[in-house]
């Protein structure tokens, strides 16, 4: 096989576009490989909210250290809660824990402790974890 001894210039861009492609594309493997080991932390509005929520969740829990955890014997009644007492349930952050609050006051009171599953982001599943910690204290009308 003949090596050529001078590359013309179309084969020399060629050969240049094929070096810069393939640094790139290491350097895109690299990248998200670092990212996929938790090595490289991408900053988006998602990652700064839930690092803020985090912050708000700490400093309210540290607000109500003397308020029990809700647990079976001792429910917590949702009609009456605050935001801080509501974060102690297990999954209720404090997003959630206002659009409780926030559905009380729209809704008014709960009457079934079911209809929390009527409050956005609270499902089946939540639902399942809280049930025996919360009550509807009924109302003396």
């Amino acid at each position: 096989m003949k090596v050529p001894e001078k590359l013309t210039k179309t084969e020399l861009l060629i050969l240049i576009l094929t070096v810069v492609f393939l640094l790139c594309t290491g350097v895109m493997f690299v990248l998200r490989l670092q990212a996929a080991n938790g090595k490289i932390y991408d900053i988006s509005t998602d990652v700064i909210q839930q690092e803020w929520q985090d912050e708000l969740y700490a400093e309210k829990v540290n607000a109500v250290k003397e308020v029990p955890e809700p647990t079976a014997e001792n429910p917590l009644d949702i009609n009456t809660a605050t935001a801080e007492e509501l974060i102690l349930l297990p999954s209720i952050g404090p997003v959630l824990a206002e659009r409780i609050i926030g559905y009380r006051e729209e809704n008014g009171s709960f009457k079934d402790k079911k209809e929390i599953m009527d409050v956005k982001g609270i499902g089946k599943g939540i639902y399942a974890e809280i049930e025996e910690r919360i009550r509807v204290e009924e109302s003396a009308a």
